[in-house]
């Protein structure tokens, strides 16, 4: 089942990095930004107010970078409540897509109750399975 969800998570990254830029000559051509869908798409958010609940009762990893921001929404521009050190334990609660920064996964930093929107590349196991 975790491959499964891992194959789900990673397909719609995977997708936009191949369709991302195309080579031609001695350039890059990158696709146009297609504007946003009307009406509501679940795979994707640009909004650092974001919906997340504790659906993963049993995930946790670490930071896998010297220091990690953690964020009130999971987008770089959102705002940063603090940051983690290398090693730290986040009790993973869920992830989201976003339309051009992969996943993120809302969590909790272990022995604290600070929690955030931590990037999924950088934590050791790309953050939880389990979506919001």
């Amino acid at each position: 089942m975790t491959a499964r969800l891992l194959s789900r998570k990673t397909a719609g990254i995977t997708l936009a990095t191949t369709l991302g830029a195309v080579p031609l000559g001695l350039g890059v051509l990158t696709t146009a930004q297609a504007a946003p869908p009307s009406g509501d798409d679940d795979m994707t958010t640009q909004s650092c107010s974001h919906s997340n609940s504790d659906k993963d009762k049993s995930g946790y990893g670490y930071v896998d970078a010297d220091w990690l921001r953690y964020r009130v929404g999971p987008h770089p521009s959102c705002t940063s409540l603090g940051q983690a050190a290398r090693r730290t334990k986040i009790y993973y609660h869920c992830f989201t897509f976003t339309d051009n920064d992969g996943t993120w996964t809302h969590g909790r930093i272990a022995g604290t109750n600070k929690q955030g929107w931590f990037k999924d590349s950088y934590l050791s196991d790309n953050g939880s399975m389990v979506k919001c």
